[in-house]
C-alpha cells in the first residue's frame, strides 16, 4: 500500500506541475496578445497624429506667408496712411 500511495503523491505532483505551467503559458500567451495589441494601437495613433501634423505644418506655413504679406514695408506704409487719413479715399491695405 506504500507503493500505491507513493504513485498518487507522484501523480498529484505532477498533475500541480502541469497545471502550474499550462497557468504561466496561457499567461504568457494573454500578456503577449496585450503587448501587440497595444503596439498595433500605438502605431494607428502615431499614423493619425502624422497626419494632423502635416495639416499643422501646412498651416503654419501658410500663417507665416501671411503675416509676411502683412509685415512688409509697403504694406505697414498703406496701413498707416489710411490710419492717418493720407491715402486715397479707396481704403486700400495689402492685398492677401
Amino acid at each position: 500500500m506504500d507503493n500505491r500511495s507513493t504513485k498518487k503523491r507522484f501523480f498529484k505532483k505532477s498533475q500541480l506541475a502541469a497545471l502550474f505551467i499550462c497557468t504561466l503559458f496561457t499567461a504568457f500567451i494573454v500578456g503577449r496578445i496585450h503587448i501587440c495589441l497595444k503596439t498595433t494601437l500605438t502605431g494607428y495613433e502615431i499614423g493619425k497624429l502624422k497626419g494632423q501634423e502635416a495639416e499643422l505644418l501646412e498651416k503654419r506655413s501658410y500663417l507665416k506667408m501671411q503675416h509676411a504679406k502683412l509685415t512688409t514695408k509697403r504694406s505697414l506704409q498703406l496701413m498707416t496712411d489710411v490710419d492717418t487719413g493720407k491715402a486715397d479715399t479707396k481704403g486700400r491695405y495689402a492685398s492677401r
